[in-house]
């Protein structure tokens, strides 16, 4: 996937960072939080940022390469690849 690419998403991962860090090779389009909480990333672009108080259902329309275990509080998220 091109930095360019912003078509729709065709793939979901789920997002487990109980274990640590969890890379995402490909680049991600959004994320779908499924339980209210914080999602810690890096960005796609470079450095890492926490997003607070993200609300059950929501859509995140960000591009992270990686979700990080510290500050991460939102559960069921998922990776829209």
């Amino acid at each position: 996937m091109s930095a360019k690419d912003i078509g729709f998403s065709e793939k979901a991962v789920a997002i487990d960072v109980s274990g640590g860090n969890q890379a995402l090779p490909l680049g991600c389009r959004a994320f779908y939080i499924g339980g209210a909480g914080n999602l810690a990333v890096t960005m796609w672009g470079g450095g890492d940022i926490t997003f607070s108080g993200l609300t059950a259902g929501s859509i995140l329309p960000i591009r992270a390469s990686a979700v990080l275990n510290s500050g991460t509080t939102a559960t069921l998220v998922r990776a829209l690849l």
